[in-house]
């Protein structure tokens, strides 16, 4: 098995900035939400329109966690390369309070560990290109700042991820 190349220099830069970009976003997430406190006149206006996209968006983040998390079960080679996936779904269905994913038969994840790594990779580029379309749908400002550090965050854990 050929070893995987570090991350670049400008790799490792782009994943700090994303990242405290994320943790400071994080802080204030609750008033991004349509209906939640603290939203402000900005989250009142929009907050019909932009229920249907955190819905459209935890429930995204929620199917994509889940198959992460079958396929670290399913494959215990694959844990540390998807645990950092894994966690940041967390911390997404988090953030949109989303609840927990219901747990996926391991069955359901392909037996050969290429097919099933193959198959997370799909399964979020998928995630990362619809988060990026819900932010273009979200009304609220904040929300569509929010899914779209999401979406980025998603990209930059699949380009770790080769």
């Amino acid at each position: 098995m050929p070893a995987r190349p570090s991350p670049s220099r400008r790799t490792a830069l782009a994943l700090g900035v994303l990242a405290g970009t994320a943790a400071v976003t994080a802080c204030d997430v609750r008033g991004a939400l349509p209906g939640s406190p603290s939203g402000g006149s900005e989250a009142a206006a929009p907050a019909d329109a932009d229920q249907s996209v955190v819905a459209a968006a935890g429930a995204e983040v929620l199917a994509t966690w889940q198959l992460v998390a079958a396929t670290r079960r399913r494959h215990p080679r694959l844990r540390p390369a998807l645990g950092d996936l894994e966690r940041l779904h967390a911390a997404h269905a988090g953030a949109l309070e989303a609840t927990a994913p219901p747990t996926e038969a391991a069955e359901d994840v392909p037996a050969r560990v290429p097919a099933a790594l193959a198959r997370v990779r799909r399964r979020e580029r998928q995630h990362q290109r619809r988060l990026a379309d819900l932010a273009v749908d979200a009304e609220a400002g904040r929300l569509a700042q929010l899914l779209g550090s999401m979406s980025a965050g998603v990209a930059q854990h699949l380009e770790a991820t080769r």
